[in-house]
């Protein structure tokens, strides 16, 4: 498949999963909606929209990068640790095609999203080609109140993770730029790549290469009132081509800088 076809692909399973909560909206409250059941709702869209792929489609998926060398003692033994994973993937022939993030919201959590957003630039930039890259995507949904305060506070910190133009809801958004380089200047945004690195306390995995910008597009959304209940869902791709720029990330000063140890970034 194209690029073009795996976006595609992951719109119609969109749709599944919009059916699905409007479906158990009427058999209970949308508040008792649980992350787990939107996320085997993507994983049944997924396998339905093509059938031929059915086998392939996975939950949780280590990530290609969960064994890289420990930073801070590259000589290091393994050793234990919890292995990161994505929480949705279609992998045929030990290659990872695909891979989706997944937060359904019911508080503010904007550093978790931000956490699967560095997973997935991790995970997409493992390939030094686009056309060669594991395809990249993220679904984030929620009552409505967490689902916007997560929004904000992402745009506070210069995440721009649009999802409706103002004062335009009738058309989508242009796609937006996340700069990751920028991101993982500041305290929070590194607080946040350091806990998506560590195995362990003294441990950190070596960070692949990844792009100092990923474009960020929008390909589905839904926003429904049920029982006086409000929810909202969207999904994005993230991807390097045009118009982002292809430089990467300079790593160099990141061992210095996990050795510091810096306070909470919470």
């Amino acid at each position: 498949m194209n690029t073009a076809d795996y976006s595609a692909w992951m719109s119609r399973a969109f749709l599944y999963v919009e059916g699905a909560l409007l479906q158990r909206a009427a058999e209970e409250s949308p508040t008792r909606i649980t992350e787990d059941f939107v996320r085997q709702a993507l994983i049944d869209g997924l396998k339905s929209a093509k059938s031929q792929y059915a086998n392939f489609v996975k939950m949780e998926e280590t990530v290609p990068w969960n064994r890289s060398p420990n930073v801070l003692k590259p000589n290091a033994k393994f050793g234990k640790g919890r292995a990161k994973q994505h929480d949705v993937s279609v992998k045929q022939n030990n290659a990872i095609l695909l891979v989706c993030e997944l937060k359904w919201l019911k508080s503010d959590d904007a550093g978790a999203v931000m956490e699967d957003l560095w997973k997935l630039a991790l995970t997409h930039s493992v390939s030094a080609k686009e056309k060669d890259c594991c395809r990249t995507f993220l679904l984030v949904g929620g009552l409505r109140k967490a689902f916007q305060k997560t929004l904000e506070n992402l745009h506070r910190h210069d995440v721009p993770l649009r999802w409706s133009p103002q004062g335009n809801a009738a058309q989508f958004p242009r796609p937006t730029r996340i700069k990751f380089g920028s991101i993982q200047r500041k305290k929070w945004g590194f607080g946040l790549l350091k806990d998506t690195l560590q195995r362990r306390k003294a441990y950190h995995r070596q960070p692949p290469p990844v792009w100092k910008e990923l474009r960020c597009t929008v390909l589905a959304r839904s926003w429904k009132t049920i029982r006086e209940a409000e929810w909202k869902i969207a999904l994005w791709e993230l991807d390097f081509r045009k118009p982002c720029k292809k430089k990467q990330i300079s790593w160099n000063g990141l061992k210095l800088r996990l050795a510091r140890n810096p306070k909470s970034h919470r």
